[in-house]
């Protein structure tokens, strides 16, 4: 694949006085951990108080907003010093992609990007905010199980970035508005309607495929997503994204919006050993890398604090940074991630369900 490098070098962000680290919109938890993160999170976020403007990332273009966040991830703590980003030419899906790129000649053991914890968006995330309930939701005083507990966690994080999303100022806006509102949902024939020509160009089995999804979200939605807005609506509507009503937040958290983040989410999440647990995350910067296999391996360091992602081949200057996800189906990967990597097998009936990243390849962990 060709590419053409974005531009780095853009106008500063409005500035704007800093404003509390969300660790501390409730009582922390009393877990020498979880005080250290918010703490680690607070002091670093301080040091770029500009980075937490909505209004200044929205009146930048995507491609801008890419190389402002490059720009500002040091600061975030963030060390990815030979990863930039560029547009790569996919003649098989005859289109442009974005993607990570080699900025300087990478040595084989080299450590490509470590991103630390605090900047990593999980369910750990939620429990240091006000949508901490939502962890370990339970329903009529039973617990989740399940299809139904699998999703609500991938829900339970959409639901946290259309708030912070939203939001004029937040710790994770610089990621939102950059990396991960950059990933078009259109893309995703997860969010396509089943009344739509592109619906009606998928294959029999992926059409079944996105109406089990589609139906799965809407029945999460219908039956018991009215009860948690309702119980927790301050929670929904920090920041003023919504209310003072619980129909002005249903509104707000519509069911397109959320399946249109919900897929992103799962087209970008990481599956990992974290803490003792495998555990769903998004990692700035990191998440950038296409599929393909040339060498790198990821892996959570619990000494560190950080993922890291590590280079076990030379990568020279210049070419695209890949990723192995993972074996998948051709009916999965194409419902997923809206493409199917080279190589990839049949489906095998019943239809087998996909994975994250990472959770489904042998990818070596500390």
């Amino acid at each position: 694949a060709s590419s053409t490098a974005v531009g780095r070098h853009l106008h500063p962000l409005l500035s704007h006085p800093t404003t509390r680290s969300p660790c501390f919109t409730r009582e922390l938890p009393g877990k020498m951990r979880n005080l250290l993160l918010c703490l680690h999170l607070g002091l670093v976020t301080s040091q770029v108080p500009a980075s937490r403007d909505r209004a200044a990332w929205l009146a930048l273009g995507e491609p801008e907003r890419m190389s402002r966040f490059l720009d500002l991830a040091p600061r975030l703590g963030i060390a990815c010093p030979k990863v930039g980003v560029s547009s790569f030419v996919y003649p098989q899906l005859g289109r442009r992609l974005r993607g990570a790129v080699a900025l300087a000649d990478v040595e084989p053991m080299e450590e490509l990007c470590v991103v630390p914890e605090s900047q990593l968006i999980s369910l750990l995330t939620l429990r240091n905010t006000t949508l901490e309930p939502l962890n370990n939701l339970r329903i009529d005083g039973r617990p989740l199980r399940g299809w139904i507990k699998s999703l609500w966690e991938a829900i339970a994080i959409s639901v946290f970035i259309i708030r912070e999303s939203a939001r004029p100022f937040s710790v994770f806006t610089p990621y939102i508005h950059s990396s991960f509102n950059g990933h078009d949902p259109a893309s995703i024939p997860k969010t396509w309607s089943q009344n739509s020509t592109k619906f009606a160009g998928l294959s029999p089995p992926v059409q079944q495929l996105v109406q089990n999804w589609q139906s799965q979200v809407r029945a999460v939605y219908q039956v018991f997503f009215f009860k948690v807005v309702e119980k927790y609506l301050p929670a929904f509507s920090e920041g003023g994204v919504c209310g003072p009503s619980i129909g002005s937040c249903l509104r707000f958290y519509s069911i397109q919006r959320l399946m249109d983040v919900l897929a992103v989410v799962q087209a970008r999440e990481w599956s990992l050993r974290m803490h003792g647990a495998e555990r769903q995350f998004l990692a700035p910067l990191i998440d950038l890398l296409n599929y393909g296999q040339m060498g790198v391996r990821v892996g959570f360091d619990n000494a560190r604090r950080v993922f890291i992602a590590v280079a076990r081949k030379r990568i020279a200057k210049g070419d695209e940074i890949l990723f192995y996800y993972g074996s998948f189906c051709i009916d999965h990967a194409l419902l997923t991630y809206g493409f199917v990597p080279e190589g990839s097998r049949e489906c095998r009936k019943p239809q087998q369900r996909s994975r994250p990243k990472a959770a489904a390849s042998n990818v070596p962990h500390r």
